[in-house]
């Protein structure tokens, strides 16, 4: 229930999707489509999750809306409460996000594809309700960046941990989702983007067209 892009970002046929990912937080959102509990038990509806913008500023900037799905953020984040690694908007209380001064995880292009911002807050400016106040010094490796990114990005999680990343900077929490090299490279430059879907593209609106015997497309009354 909701968007996955920001309305700006829905007018333009771009990398936003893969940007939202990284430059926002994300937390959970259950039983978006309130089935009570008899009713489940009955058969009569399923309970729907998705993961929601966590990010500070969201409701003010009409982002209450912004949702992912498990199928979207498992691409890179990773966490599995039930053991398996695999991130569930049902069950994982962790917040998904991701620092900016990672050494070798470089995270310039996507904020400045985000407009400057990480988790709605602007680099080198600040926010009243992060850290006091205090300067927001993106890709700053220092105890006190670290603090007001996790405050800004998970403002709305009150679980507070973190959904497994390299991102968060702790080798331990390596490898990512299955497409986390994909995802970065997307995030950090659209002109890549553009190039694999336009490569995904030919091959979805061409299959069927080869020679025979590889499968060209025969009438209606040929088929079998």
């Amino acid at each position: 229930d909701g968007w996955w892009t920001t309305p700006e970002q829905a007018r333009i046929f771009g990398h936003g999707y893969f940007v939202n990912m990284y430059a926002a937080g994300w937390c959970h959102e259950r039983n978006v489509n309130a089935c009570p509990d008899e009713a489940e038990a009955a058969g009569d509806c399923v309970k729907k999750n998705q993961w929601q913008r966590c990010d500070v500023d969201r409701d003010a900037l009409g982002q209450a809306h912004e949702m992912m799905l498990d199928t979207d953020l498992c691409l890179f984040y990773r966490d599995g409460a039930s053991g398996d690694g695999v991130l569930r908007a049902s069950e994982d209380n962790c917040c998904a996000w991701v620092h900016s001064f990672v050494p070798g995880f470089d995270m310039t292009e996507v904020i400045d594809a985000n407009g400057g911002t990480l988790c709605n807050v602007p680099c080198g400016g600040s926010h009243p309700e992060i850290r006091n106040g205090s300067t927001f010094d993106c890709f700053k490796r220092s105890r006190q960046q670290k603090v007001a990114e996790f405050e800004a990005c998970c403002f709305f999680e009150t679980e507070r941990a973190d959904c497994r990343t390299v991102g968060l900077g702790d080798a331990g929490l390596s490898p990512g989702g299955p497409a986390e090299d994909a995802v970065h490279r997307f995030a950090r430059n659209e002109s890549v983007w553009l190039e694999v879907f336009l490569r995904a593209w030919h091959i979805v609106t061409t299959n069927g067209f080869g020679k025979a015997p590889s499968g060209s497309l025969k009438p209606l009354g040929s088929c079998p």
